[in-house]
């Protein structure tokens, strides 16, 4: 919904010739931000996230969960896959919510698509978030989840053939998030989950 409204948005701004105002000056304001920063600071005690870990790292599931672990509690964790005509739109799908640019899963998609087309899902809960805000819409970002990509790109990319950045491992950004990838497992008849926990 966000996405939808923000596009609206910027369409009308750019008829109207006052986009590049808009956006310089008000979007992202720096002291609209800070201000923003300490709301989601008192908002978010905690957060729950959806981290994806993707088919190339298949072999290094059960270690990558066990990383996860010792720093975050683990609510959930499912194994699923996708038929092999879906997995191209589906991971389409996966970045569109948080925005990605089309290059960017045009650079990783072959690679990603390693038969079988296995996944896991985890629900991961983070205490104490720092959540801050990328413009004065409030779409924000999740800073722990992104150091805890890092950190596992960084330990497993050696153990991924053919690894280019980014193989590994995708997580929403924030907590409502989850519902949109819930709403692509409807979309892609991925009901057969094998619950691990």
């Amino acid at each position: 919904m966000h996405n939808r409204y923000y596009s609206y948005l910027v369409k009308i701004l750019d008829i109207l010739n006052i986009k590049d105002f808009f956006v310089s000056k008000l979007l992202y304001n720096k002291a609209g931000l800070f201000c923003l920063n300490i709301i989601n600071k008192i908002r978010w005690q905690y957060v729950d996230l959806t981290i994806i870990i993707w088919p190339p790292a298949k072999n290094v599931f059960d270690e990558i969960q066990s990383d996860i672990a010792k720093e975050h509690e683990i609510l959930k964790i499912r194994e699923f896959e996708v038929a092999e005509i879906n997995f191209k739109s589906f991971v389409e799908d996966i970045y569109a919510i948080d925005h990605a640019s089309q290059n960017k899963i045009k650079n990783k998609l072959d690679e990603l698509k390693r038969n079988p087309l296995k996944m896991r899902l985890l629900i991961v809960r983070f205490l104490k978030p720092e959540i801050y805000a990328v413009d004065l819409l409030n779409r924000v970002r999740c800073r722990d989840v992104n150091n805890l990509k890092i950190n596992i790109r960084k330990k497993y990319e050696s153990k991924i053939t053919n690894y280019i950045y980014d193989l590994i491992i995708h997580s929403t950004e924030i907590d409502y998030q989850t519902n949109d990838i819930y709403n692509l497992f409807k979309k892609y008849d991925i009901y057969d989950f094998k619950k691990i926990k």
